[in-house]
């Protein structure tokens, strides 16, 4: 089976929502997430990262964040989230929310990047949007599906 080629792409999107990586020439390790306005759009389930503490700053909207066992939402005013190794997280639009209602027409776009920053959260998130691509299945559940399994 052919394989989709992402590396030369600075941005990768599908129905929900996508990624930008920003140029080749920016090594920061830098991450881009938008996860799409709309009711039924997935967020990134429960997942955690054995080698990598994760940072989160919302850039724009609203994101329903669970570290362990505390959930918030967060907006651009909340600054950096730090989620520790090893931590069970999540992250989602937070439109069902009192606080997160306002920005339900707006895509939820976050800023995220790791520590270390190795290229490895890169690498699977070209991985990922290459086998949705190649299978040329974006549902709704697939995407969700694929999603919920990133453990890095």
């Amino acid at each position: 089976m052919t394989r989709s080629i992402t590396r030369d792409q600075d941005k990768l999107f599908l129905p929900p929502g996508g990624l930008d990586f920003g140029s080749k020439k920016d090594k920061s390790g830098v991450v881009h997430i938008y996860i799409k306005a709309g009711e039924n759009t997935p967020g990134t389930g429960l997942h955690w990262h054995e080698t990598h503490t994760e940072y989160l700053e919302v850039v724009q909207g609203y994101a329903l964040v669970t570290v362990g066992n505390y959930t918030s939402v967060f907006s651009k005013d909340d600054g950096i989230i730090t989620i520790p190794r090893y931590a069970i997280h999540q992250y989602m639009r937070a439109d069902k929310t009192e606080q997160g209602k306002v920005g339900k027409d707006v895509d939820l776009i976050v800023r995220e990047w790791t520590e270390p920053g190795d290229g490895d959260k890169e690498v699977f998130f070209r991985n990922i949007i290459s086998l949705m691509i190649d299978k040329k299945d974006t549902s709704l559940g697939t995407v969700d599906m694929l999603l919920s399994v990133m453990v890095c």
